[in-house]
């Protein structure tokens, strides 16, 4: 039997990616309930000085590694082993999981602190490179898939903007608007592997025996 190569195999990356990030989440709201949405961030959930982080840091690393598999498998449906797409991709992965390691800080100066602020700036650098990787894979659409490219480019101006409106929202309130720029960069994510599962399927219609 024909054993699937591990570049494809690393698509499956980018279906678990969202779920898992989702779930835990919703694990973390289950256990702590007195957490506001309206006024803390998902980052509350695996701060310093809150019980049982564990769920939320490991879901950023689970999300993040799983990324950094996606943006591996994307190379067996674009052909290119540079693709700058992809390493943005990849990039965002490891920077999630730098969240995971460099938590927030529960205290309400807790953004202030040096591991407070060096969590910021790693959130915000790995959603920068998620706009990135929206970016080129908009750029790097074929010539003949114009409606595919300026769908990418248009998603990637509402994620622009969406993350702008959570940077304008002030620092006591930014609960509901973080969730939405989350929503967002993670839908993107679940309709690129989609569109990748679907192109690798058309450019390897034979592959249907069972991965030993």
């Amino acid at each position: 039997m024909r054993r699937m190569p591990s570049t494809r195999l690393g698509l499956i990356g980018g279906v678990l990616a969202p779920p898992t990030v989702v779930l835990a989440f919703l694990i973390g709201l289950a256990q702590h309930p007195e957490l506001d949405p309206a006024t803390d961030t998902i980052s509350k959930l695996s701060a310093r000085g809150i019980s049982d982080p564990w769920a939320m840091s490991t879901g950023f690393a689970l999300y993040g590694l799983l990324i950094i598999g996606f943006a591996y498998g994307l190379r067996s449906v674009t052909n290119r082993r540079h693709d700058p797409a992809r390493i943005a991709l990849a990039v965002h992965g490891a920077l999630m999981i730098g969240t995971a390691i460099f938590r927030d800080d529960l205290a309400k100066w807790g953004w202030t602190t040096f591991i407070g602020a060096l969590h910021d700036i790693t959130g915000g650098m790995a959603f920068t490179a998620l706009l990135f990787a929206m970016v080129l894979t908009a750029w790097a659409a074929a010539p003949e898939e114009t409606r595919q490219r300026r769908f990418g480019f248009a998603y990637a101006g509402l994620f622009l903007a969406v993350g702008l409106g959570f940077l304008a929202t002030p620092r006591w309130y930014p609960g509901y608007s973080e969730r939405a720029f989350a929503i967002v960069g993670i839908a993107w994510v679940q309709w690129i592997t989609v569109s990748a599962l679907v192109r690798s399927r058309q450019q390897h219609p034979h592959s249907r025996e069972p991965i030993q």
